[in-house]
């Protein structure tokens, strides 16, 4: 008679057999004990007339006693195939005196133990070699990004002096592409400082005095920088301050944050249209909410866009200058400050991005 409700829970090459009362009798049993013992194994036989020469009492007094109970057994598991069988003995409540006998193949025990063995070393040796990687990576960048900075500061530099006609006045056409040499050369300056903080956070070196903050003045000193690109744009700019105290934030950080959260409102944001800043407590956070009337982001990529590297593959954002980085440090920077950034968008119709800083 064969238990299904044991059959379910059991691995294909462990053997079951129930036994009950003194002597033990076969109660039930799954199909792998069936296969290894055969027809002998019946309902109701003496164990001890099956696995022959088993010392019932030692293992009733063992379990009674609430020690180990176990013995090995050689078994045809196979046609022609002999291998030991450690059996295993519990006593069961289900049961009146009841015992579980549960028979495991040793030699395929010992082989998939040895082959777990292999996987865990493989694996912490991939892992091992993926730190390195990542390591290496992160070191590549922060060099790149410090000996790139320097001589380009200089083009910066230079760039704006001619901007500013310190060097003679500029027809209408040099002052035009000059301004590009500037703005292709802030574009970079931006990438290399995304890649320093990603690969000084990532390395463990980026560390956060926190101080106590007036979030309302560091959002109007960010919109105060943006200025110029406001008015380019003649977007109108709402603000909403709530009065939240002075939380606990780095300000340095405070300010590239929603520095970073403006200028994509503005980069995104059609002429003659509207941005906003809020500042509001929450039930266990402070949250600072950037929003825009953009273009918007598809639904597949909003839970993408804060990975490294990631930009949204759409044609109505291709025309706009981006790495993909600086959203990813943004969360990372979050991370840091135990807090969160999340985002609300719908495609056409604008985004709104959320700092939360817990409390």
């Amino acid at each position: 008679m064969v238990a299904p409700s044991i059959e379910l829970t059991l691995e294909l090459q462990t053997a079951v057999i129930i036994v009950s009362h003194n002597p033990w009798r076969v109660h039930s049993f799954n199909a792998t004990a069936h296969k290894w013992l055969g027809e002998v194994l019946r309902a109701n036989a003496q164990i001890s007339e099956i696995l022959l020469g088993i010392n019932e009492k030692a293992l009733r007094r063992r379990l009674g006693k609430g020690r180990d109970a176990r013995f090995d057994y050689d078994l045809e598991i196979s046609p022609g195939i002999i291998a030991p069988v450690e059996f295993v003995c519990t006593t069961t409540n289900g049961l009146e005196e009841g015992v579980i006998l549960e028979g495991s193949e040793q030699t395929r025990a010992k082989s998939a133990e040895l082959m777990l063995s292999s996987y865990s070393h493989m694996i912490e040796e991939k892992t091992q070699e993926l730190e390195a990687a990542i390591q290496a990576r992160d070191h590549f960048f922060s060099t790149m990004s410090h000996e790139l900075r320097t001589p380009l500061n200089a083009i910066l530099g230079f760039s704006e002096s001619l901007i500013d006609e310190i060097y003679g006045d500029l027809t209408a056409e040099q002052e035009k592409v000059i301004k590009k040499i500037y703005i292709s050369g802030q574009n970079l300056m931006s990438l290399l400082s995304n890649l320093l903080n990603l690969s000084r956070i990532r390395s463990g070196k980026l560390g956060l005095v926190l101080e106590s903050v007036n979030l309302q003045d560091i959002c109007q000193e960010s919109i105060s920088r943006f200025k110029e690109e406001l008015e380019d744009k003649s977007l109108r700019v709402v603000t909403e301050y709530q009065d939240v105290g002075q939380p606990l934030i780095n300000p340095l950080w405070a300010h590239q944050l929603i520095d970073h959260l403006i200028s994509n409102a503005i980069k995104f944001s059609e002429k003659e249209s509207s941005i906003g800043v809020h500042i509001s407590a929450q039930e266990q956070s402070i949250r600072v909410t950037v929003w825009d009337e953009g273009i918007g982001i598809p639904a597949q990529y909003l839970n993408k866009i804060f990975q490294p590297f990631m930009q949204v593959d759409s044609s109505l954002s291709r025309g706009y200058e981006g790495s993909g980085l600086g959203l990813s440090v943004v969360a990372e920077v979050m991370r840091l400050h135990r807090g969160a950034v999340s985002v609300e968008s719908k495609l056409n119709r604008g985004s709104q991005f959320h700092l939360d800083f817990m409390l």
